[in-house]
């Protein structure tokens, strides 16, 4: 039974007893399992571009930072 049997019959045979209702179920959840997938991917998606932003931000803010630190001590040398 189970996947194999599902996949194994011939599409214009019947399937025996409770198997159809096995069949849909297993359709069923492959589909939302799917869905679901789909989903997740892209959801990790935007968080990456998300946390690339962020990142690329802070670089940024921390360049920018540093740059006005070497500035500020270059023009006030040490006494």
């Amino acid at each position: 039974m189970g996947s194999e049997a599902c996949s194994r019959r011939e599409p214009d045979e019947a399937p025996a007893g409770g198997e159809s209702a096995l069949c849909e179920k297993k359709d069923l959840i492959i589909s939302k399992f799917d869905e679901l997938l789909k989903k997740l991917n892209g959801e990790e998606l935007s968080a990456n571009i998300t946390m690339d932003r962020v990142s690329a931000e802070f670089k940024e803010a921390m360049t920018v930072r540093v740059m006005a630190r070497l500035c500020s001590s270059s023009s006030h040398p040490p006494t």
